[in-house]
This record gives structure tokens, C-alpha cells and sequence, in this order.
């Protein structure tokens, strides 16, 4: 009877273990189900082996959750309602936290990305990527093309392919910085290219909309077949700026509409400025048509030409006055102009301030230098006349 006892007693805890797990030498025989049961808190910790699909599952108190292979499988696919990050991985290495690659040879995709609200009521961005540098160094999004391609490819329905946007404030920025930055050390560092409608479109506050720079070829380039290559607008800063070392700074080709479009709006801006610190501010291969006023240095005007030499002019006054008598001359002093490739032309105008008989004088031009002239003075009457006056004239010459 004692013999009984003792084995009935050492063989209960080998019935319990057998309903709810057996722990073997090396693994954890768990209880097996063809289907699983209902999740609830007070199943909470339960795990069974679904012989169904051959899976591990946990009960968290709520559902069951997958556990073989550390709770993936592919294809993956899971559904949850968080405010947090479902998925966070730290690499503190020097490789890559996630890596995508794509084999497929028809619009395989690395890395992709989406957000499904279609009425957000705030900035939804299907693709985040922030750099915690606070040098120069690195980036937010970095695109490589091994080969001819494109590094980053922007396409939008009716919105923007590619949107650059200095970090604003709203979203823990300072607002200041440049919203896309393009370099090239010697090919284009920004091609943009439209079919119908802007190319590239940039908009900035307060710095510059667009900022491309290359050392030896071109910052920016603009291509659009019907409408604009590039466009920029600015409110207080420049809508495109374009700065090269050697050859071109913003380089406008258009085949049946403009090259390079400027509008300023307000009466003290610029639809296009040009600086050629050692060079040509501007340069056009073809003609060149103002359809309103053209002003030259500090609000000087530019005459037009029929030969293909380019012209300038000076005015200014002559103030003399003299007594001469009956059919004789006076000769005035030098009058000094800015210097010019060639004699110019010099005219006179209307007299001013006048004295005396200075009707009866003929004024005439004579000994025209490259960078001065002599007016004279005759008096055409059979009198002896005294006279003063101040005559305008008007040089114009090769410039």
C-alpha cells in the first residue's frame, strides 16, 4: 500500500506537465492545436503549437501571436493601431539599420513607402528621413544610380515629384537653410524636365528656392518642352540662383517658348540678375527683345543700333557767354566726355539761361576727340553782340 501511494504521487506531476508543457533536456514540448482558441486575459502567457500551419503562438491577452522565426515569415504582413514606431531598428555600427533590395527587371522597388489616408488633416509624409549631424556633413536622403539613370525620381499626379523645404519650424527646425541643394563637380546637379508643365518649381521664403552649383559644367538645367525648363519665386530672396566658377551659372534653352523666365512683381526687384564678378553677368547667343524700358548702370539708358556695334551717350551743359564782334568767332574750352573707342558724334540741343543777343549766335561742333570737344561761337549779324547761355548737348559713339 505504501508502494502504491508513492508512485500515484510521482506520476501527478507528470500528467500536469503533459497538458501544458513538457520540459525536455534540450526544448519545451508545448501543447499541440489544430486550431486557437480564444485569447483572453486570463489565458494570458499561454503558448500552444499550431499543427495547422506549423507556427509557435503566445497569447498576449488579447490575440495570439505568431512566434516562429522570432514572428516573421515571408511575405510578412501585420495590422496594428499605435501612435509609436511599430518597427524600430539601432544599428551603432557603421552598416546599414535596413537594407531593400530588389532583383525584378519591370518597376522593381527596393524600398517602399506609403501613406493611405487620402484627406490627412496635417502634412502626412509617406518617407521621413532625418540626419542628426549639425555640420555640413551627411544627409537626409541620399539616392545613387550606378549608371546613367536617375538618383532620385519624383513623380506626382498633380502635386510635386520632389519638394525640398528648408526644416520649418513647425516640425522643430530653425526655418533658415536651403529646401534642395544640388552640386556637381562635372555634370549637371540638376536636371529638371517637363513635357507640359514646370520643370522644377521652386519656393522660398526667405533663402533661396533653388541652389545649384558645379565647378566646371552646369549648376542647374532646366528642360521643358512646352512650358518652363525651370521656375522660381521668391518672396524676399532669390527664386533661382545659379553660380559657376567656369562656365555657367543658370543656362536657359527653350525650343519654342523662354529659356529663362523672370518676373519680378514689385518695382524695385528683378525677374533675372545676373553678377559676373570676373566675367559676363549675362550672355545671349541670339537676339535679344525688351518689350519695355532697358536701363544700363545706374539707370542709364542703351540705344539700339543697326549695325552690329553696340553704341553709348553722354549728355551734359555747356555754360558760356561772350562779347564778339560783327561776323567774328569765339572757340570755347575743352569739354571733357567718358572715353570712347572711336570719335563719336556729338549734337547740340536746346539753349537754356540765356542772355543778350544769343539768337544771333551759330553754335557749331568742332575738334571731336575720342573723349572731348569744342563748341563754336559765331556771330552772324554786322554787330558788335553780347551774349551768355547754357546749351545742352548729346554724344553718342561706340561703346
Amino acid at each position: 500500500m505504501k508502494k502504491f501511494i508513492l508512485l500515484y504521487i510521482t506520476a501527478l506531476p507528470l500528467i500536469s506537465l503533459a497538458q501544458s508543457g513538457v520540459m525536455l533536456p534540450n526544448s519545451i514540448d508545448l501543447p499541440k492545436v489544430t486550431s486557437l482558441a480564444t485569447c483572453t486575459n486570463p489565458e494570458k502567457g499561454r503558448m500552444v503549437f499550431n499543427t495547422t500551419d506549423n507556427k509557435a503562438y503566445y497569447c498576449n491577452g488579447t490575440t495570439w501571436q505568431e512566434m516562429t522565426g522570432g514572428g516573421f515569415s515571408i511575405p510578412y504582413s501585420a495590422t496594428q493601431n499605435s501612435n509609436s514606431s511599430l518597427l524600430r531598428i539601432v544599428n551603432e555600427g557603421n552598416g546599414r539599420a535596413i537594407s531593400g533590395e530588389s532583383m525584378g527587371t519591370s518597376l522593381a522597388i527596393g524600398v517602399q513607402a506609403i501613406t493611405g489616408n487620402t484627406n490627412p488633416d496635417f502634412p502626412t509624409y509617406a518617407l521621413f528621413a532625418q540626419n542628426y549631424s549639425t555640420n555640413e556633413k551627411g544627409a537626409g536622403v541620399y539616392a545613387r544610380h550606378d549608371g546613367t539613370g536617375i538618383g532620385v525620381w519624383g513623380a506626382s499626379v498633380g502635386g510635386a515629384g520632389v519638394k525640398g523645404e528648408a526644416f520649418p519650424v513647425g516640425l522643430g527646425g530653425t526655418g533658415n537653410g536651403v529646401g534642395v541643394w544640388a552640386e556637381s563637380t562635372s555634370g549637371s546637379a540638376l536636371y529638371a524636365k517637363s513635357t507640359s508643365g514646370t520643370g522644377a518649381n521652386a519656393i522660398s521664403t526667405s533663402g533661396y528656392g533653388v541652389r545649384g552649383r558645379s565647378e566646371s559644367n552646369v549648376g542647374v538645367r532646366g528642360e521643358s518642352l512646352e512650358n518652363y525648363g525651370v521656375h522660381g519665386l521668391s518672396t524676399s530672396g532669390y527664386g533661382v540662383l545659379g553660380s559657376s566658377q567656369q562656365q555657367v551659372g543658370v543656362l536657359g534653352q527653350s525650343n519654342g517658348s523662354h529659356g529663362v523666365y523672370g518676373n519680378a512683381n514689385n518695382t524695385t526687384g528683378y525677374g533675372v540678375f545676373g553678377i559676373g564678378t570676373n566675367g559676363r553677368a549675362g550672355y545671349f547667343a541670339g537676339n535679344v527683345i525688351v518689350s519695355n524700358e532697358l536701363l544700363v548702370s545706374t539707370n542709364k539708358g542703351l540705344l539700339q543700333n543697326t549695325s552690329s556695334t553696340q553704341l553709348k551717350y553722354d549728355d551734359g551743359k555747356v555754360v558760356f557767354g561772350d562779347t564778339l564782334d560783327a561776323f567774328s568767332t569765339s572757340i570755347s574750352p575743352v569739354i571733357y566726355l567718358s572715353t570712347y573707342p572711336s570719335n563719336p558724334v556729338v549734337y547740340i540741343a536746346n539753349v537754356e539761361n540765356t542772355t543778350g543777343a544769343y539768337y544771333k549766335v551759330i553754335v557749331s561742333v568742332v575738334g571731336v576727340t575720342t573723349n572731348s570737344f569744342r563748341l563754336r561761337f559765331y556771330n552772324a549779324s554786322n554787330a558788335t553782340i553780347e551774349f551768355t547761355g547754357t546749351w545742352n548737348f548729346v554724344v553718342i559713339g561706340p561703346k
